[in-house]
């Protein structure tokens, strides 16, 4: 019984934090850079950006041009990213 309640509780405790995952785990949420559409280097950090209701995401780029601009302006990176449909 106490096995049961566990998986009750967890399913529903860990959809609240799942908005936080790609903050956490320090992983773009897109594979394609917003700003020309190539895949994203791995090798290039991530730029977190916040959405409207406050929640955090971390937006891969193609290359250092791309995270200098993203860099500068975040929110237009989150524009382009919401603008390519992600």
């Amino acid at each position: 019984m106490r096995l049961l309640i566990a998986i009750a509780l967890a399913a529903f405790v860990a959809p609240a934090f799942a908005a936080d995952a790609p903050v956490a785990a320090n992983k773009a949420v897109n594979e394609n850079c917003p700003l020309k559409g190539k895949p994203i280097n791995a090798d290039i950090a991530p730029i977190e950006a916040t959405k409207a209701d406050g929640t955090k995401v971390l937006i891969g780029v193609c290359c250092n041009g791309c995270a200098k601009k993203g860099k500068a302006d975040p929110a237009a990176l989150l524009a382009a990213l919401e603008k390519a449909g992600k």
